[in-house]
């Protein structure tokens, strides 16, 4: 209710409107480039689509080492609206942007990133609000591309916010693209995005430009198309995991957090506060897998969270209500998260998560069959070895079917772990080849891109084999990694979980067990039929 509409365009201008000059570049559209020239044709081709008047299309090559650059001058020779320029060395993409922003001359901008495109409509969209509404500051929704299925587009973004504000502070609009800019507010302080960032240089500069108390407009059109980048270059790491996101975390909040707030826009920009760190806990510190650059992130963040409860205390945690919002994001409360060391909340984090192993495929219990105790951990041991041996050489090289020898490796991990070495009794043995298993999956996540965790799905088949992701396995010591993959279960620091504090033995549940004994293949069809037919005499019985 109260919703303010956004009115389509109108065969006749409304009265007062502002008559646009032909002869005044009306927008300009900066896209910074690097190694894209599989992509930027379609980009530049979305841009020039556009019907809007005078435009410039500020194209800055930041030194790409394919063909970007002579595509980018190809089009320059075809259509007047493009103004290539091409850096000295590469920079980065601030550097691009600072470059573009520098010869600028359109009443607006755009930022357009040289893998998207601009759907059809979306620059007279966002014009026509902008002028309609006299708005320095113009958001709308965005859809994203899937090259890996084909190229389909769909919509993203569902912003439902009543007012351009309260949009541009709505979890999720953070974006510097799905959004129109007037250059004068860009230029009245001289923002220009920072260059010794390599990450979140984009959200900086959107949080700089709000807390120039622009006016809002948005429209729900669907303005920007955004590529997911399974295509872009990529160091083998998962994107945004990695000591640049943690920097650039911490340098946009503070930076942001210390200018001067008015009363009144606190809960905006606690709001936005609170759903960036969401996002950066889920999507960049967990997934860190290097130990020691996990390690550092945390005390970045922590020094971080600690700030922002002493110089902007109304984004803080210790006010009525904010107790649980910080529990949800870090599973400890506020102090405790201050105090906790980084291997002890790894640990109450892995304790957290519950994953527990898989039982031995029906093959390696039928192997055991009939064995003696010594005879069973002789057999497994061996085993162990031999599977290790197996999967360390079997990966000191790469393989160019990378899709079927990736699966190879996890099916051996997973075999070598859980039907091997998890059965060992002897815990002088166990722990031993504990160490080997995990000193040698850790040079083949760094040795060879196959057993590398590159995404997030890598990330979760580790955590599927082992329990715990790899930073966990590596800093965790043997009793702490059983203790997690027990099935007790149990509470941890300062997480206020269920489960026994003392440590002691709890049986499975038995219906848990034997779901897991069917889904495994161990319970036999038999067994599997009586249970149906015994839960339909309870339920018969009880006429349900």
């Amino acid at each position: 209710m109260g919703r303010k509409k956004v009115q389509r365009p109108r065969p006749n201008a409304k009265p007062g409107a502002r008559a646009v000059d032909p002869n005044k570049i009306r927008l300009s559209v900066v896209i910074p480039a690097y190694d894209l020239e599989d992509c930027i044709a379609d980009c530049l081709d979305s841009v020039l689509a556009q019907d809007v008047g005078k435009i410039e299309v500020i194209v800055v090559d930041d030194r790409s080492t394919d063909g970007t650059w002579d595509t980018i001058c190809s089009y320059a020779k075809r259509y007047e609206q493009i103004v290539p320029i091409q850096l000295p060395k590469n920079a980065g993409p601030s550097a691009a942007r600072n470059a573009a922003l520098d010869v600028a001359r359109g009443e607006w901008v755009h930022f357009c990133d040289g893998d998207d495109s601009v759907p059809e409509g979306a620059y007279q969209e966002l014009l026509r609000v902008a002028e309609e509404e006299h708005a320095d500051l113009v958001t709308g929704n965005y859809s994203r591309r899937y090259p890996s299925e084909n190229g389909a587009v769909r919509p993203f973004s569902h912003y439902c916010a009543p007012t351009g504000k309260e949009r541009c502070f709505e979890s999720g609009n953070t974006t510097l693209w799905n959004k129109l800019y007037r250059r004068s507010l860009i230029e009245k302080q001289h923002l220009r995005f920072e260059t010794d960032m390599r990450c979140m240089e984009d959200l900086l500069f959107y949080n700089q430009l709000l807390l120039e108390d622009p006016t809002f407009a948005y429209t729900d059109m669907s303005v920007y198309i955004y590529t997911e980048p399974v295509t872009r270059p990529s160091d083998g790491n998962i994107r945004f995991a990695n000591m640049d996101c943690a920097t650039g975390f911490d340098k946009t909040w503070r930076t942001t957090l210390s200018s001067a707030i008015p009363k009144a826009d606190e809960a905006s920009w606690r709001q936005a506060f609170d759903w960036n760190l969401s996002w950066y806990f889920d999507w960049s510190w967990k997934l860190i897998q290097d130990v020691q650059v996990k390690r550092q992130a945390f005390q970045i963040l922590r020094e971080l969270i600690c700030w922002v409860q002493d110089e902007a205390p109304f984004c803080g945690w210790l006010e009525p209500g904010r107790e649980q919002a910080f529990r949800d994001v870090f599973r400890v409360d506020f102090p405790t998260f201050c105090g906790i060391s980084f291997e002890d909340y790894l640990l109450h984090l892995a304790m957290q998560d519950g994953i527990r192993p898989r039982a031995p495929s029906p093959a390696a219990v039928r192997e055991l069959k009939g064995l003696t105790c010594a005879e069973r951990d002789e057999k497994l041991q061996e085993e162990t070895g031999l599977r290790l041996g197996e999967l360390w050489e079997a990966y000191q090289k790469s393989y160019t079917d990378r899709k079927a020898w990736k699966d190879h490796y996890w099916d051996l991990l997973d075999g070598l772990v859980n039907d091997c070495w998890r059965q060992i009794g002897d815990s002088d043995k166990k722990d031993e080849l504990f160490l080997a298993i995990r000193e040698k999956v850790d040079v083949l996540r760094t040795r060879n891109a196959l057993c590398g965790l590159s995404t997030p799905d890598d990330v979760h088949r580790f955590q599927q084999i082992f329990c715990v992701d790899n930073a966990a396995l590596q800093t965790l010591t043997l009793s702490s990694y059983l203790m997690v993959c027990s099935p007790q279960g149990g509470g941890s620091p300062g997480g206020g979980g269920g489960g026994a504090s003392g440590g002691g033995y709890h049986a499975p549940d038995p219906i848990v067990a034997f779901v897991a004994a069917c889904r495994n293949g161990q319970a036999g069809m038999r067994a599997i039929l009586e249970s149906v037919k015994a839960w339909l005499n309870y339920k018969l019985k009880r006429g349900r």
